[in-house]
């Protein structure tokens, strides 16, 4: 940590701002983010594929703590080796679909989650995922899925619809699947790893999906493919005559992100014959590049370069448009690389690792943690060796005592007012 905090001090010795005059939130009201993908297979010859649930969650959405403060895992909280992680996260899912407001399927799972280090508690990275199988009728169905983190009894509850198809006579098409690794002779797609919708970067060449054609003797069909943007704007369109063999056919299909940019996308993929046409669609998103996933754009990831950058700079930065202002950002890290002959920038990695941190556990209402006095502290100066929380007494409000042992530094946050908007205040005395 010390030589990143000597980079980050060296660069924040140009601010003009106190780092006790930012203002900051307390604690966040945290809820967790899941996503959650219905696709399906074809098993044994059958033409009604068998539906998959995949829920996926960040272990950055998950409430770590320390070994022994949670609820008592036993057993389930060591790992192969018999170790007992340092930090411990536990958690479940619950699925229901119900046809015509009837239950038809209900499924439930634990799990739990170890860390060693508290930076890998916040990886955004590390994409826990859980699948359910199960066979359905061509119908209707509503379904929902409920996440609970017991460390904190917060949780968070998906819901939607979706259609089994009647598969037209002789042939199928089934769902479209997500994965880093897809590929055409994928022999099931329960074999693939599945990646988020925003997983992908303007560095990447393409973004490829995996699906499975089911005929019971061999056939040219017509695919149609098409990519839109949010607005609904076609920004990739072609059609194409394909012959699929007797039985099921593994399939991958690639899309050119050149000249895509950053974005959401819709792919929507039709495969029909002279009498009939089935359509899948996937969403995904494609990042700025160079800016890590704990910021949501690059806009915000400039906005948070206040506490490092020049006022003059930072100003220059924001005024520029795209993409001089990717251009400018870019050299304004490449000057603090502390490994120019490495892929990597570690230091900018670091400083938005602790931006993330920062937004997960200091924010308030609509103020991001980053903004606060908590936020800019942490990104400044990293996790503290000791960090105490006083609770209100009736003459006293509630504060925090953060020390910092290598640069000998402590500092103080007081929840004045009660409502857990926590203050920098200098010199303050500790009664409790």
């Amino acid at each position: 940590m010390f030589r990143f905090l000597s980079a980050i001090l060296m660069l924040s010795a140009l601010l003009a701002w106190p780092v006790f005059a930012q203002v900051g939130p307390g604690m966040p009201e945290w809820l967790p983010e899941v996503q959650v993908d219905i696709a399906d297979h074809f098993t044994d010859g059958n033409s009604i594929p068998e539906v998959v649930f995949t829920c996926l969650i960040r272990s950055s959405d998950l409430q770590f703590r320390r070994t022994g403060d949670g609820p008592a895992m036993l057993k389930a909280d060591r790992d192969r080796d018999g170790n007992t992680p340092v930090y411990s996260a536990l958690y479940e899912i619950s699925l229901e679909i119900f046809q015509d407001e009837r239950p038809v399927v209900s499924r439930y799972g634990r799990w739990h989650a170890g860390a060693e280090a508290y930076r890998e508690t916040n990886r955004r990275d590390d994409l826990r995922w859980h699948r359910f199988e199960m066979d359905l009728e061509p119908g209707e169905y509503h379904w929902w899925v409920e996440f609970q983190d017991l460390n904190t009894r917060r949780s968070r509850r998906l819901e939607g619809n979706f259609t089994v198809d009647s598969p037209p006579d002789g042939w199928n098409l089934s769902r479209l699947w997500r994965s880093v690794q897809a590929d055409s002779t994928t022999a099931s797609p329960l074999d693939l790893e599945p990646i988020g919708p925003d997983e992908l970067d303007e560095e990447h060449n393409q973004f490829s999906v995996y699906y499975q054609v089911l005929t019971d003797r061999d056939r040219t069909l017509t695919l149609d493919s098409r990519v839109e943007d949010r607005r609904g704007k076609a920004r990739h369109e072609k059609s194409v005559q394909r012959s699929y063999g007797s039985g099921v056919s593994h399939n991958q299909f690639r899309i050119p992100l050149d000249k895509l940019g950053a974005g959401e996308y819709r792919l929507v993929l039709s495969l029909s014959d002279s009498t009939h046409t089935l359509t899948r669609s996937v969403d995904f998103n494609v990042r700025w590049r160079n800016v890590p996933q704990t910021v949501d754009d690059l806009e915000s990831a400039i906005a948070q370069l206040r506490y490092i950058a020049p006022r003059k700079e930072l100003k220059l930065i924001q005024n520029a448009r795209p993409p001089h202002n990717q251009t400018l950002f870019d050299r304004f890290w490449q000057r603090y690389d502390p490994d120019p002959e490495s892929e990597e920038n570690e230091l900018k990695r670091e400083y938005y690792e602790r931006v993330g941190i920062s937004n997960n556990s200091f924010s308030w209402a609509r103020f991001p943690g980053w903004k606060s006095d908590r936020g800019r502290v942490y990104i400044l100066y990293g996790e503290p060796s000791v960090r105490e929380r006083f609770e209100s007494t009736f003459d006293q409000p509630a504060l925090e005592r953060w020390v910092y042992h290598e640069s000998d530094r402590s500092f103080v946050f007081v929840d004045e007012y009660g409502f857990g908007e926590f203050r920098l205040v200098p010199d303050a005395q500790l009664s409790h």
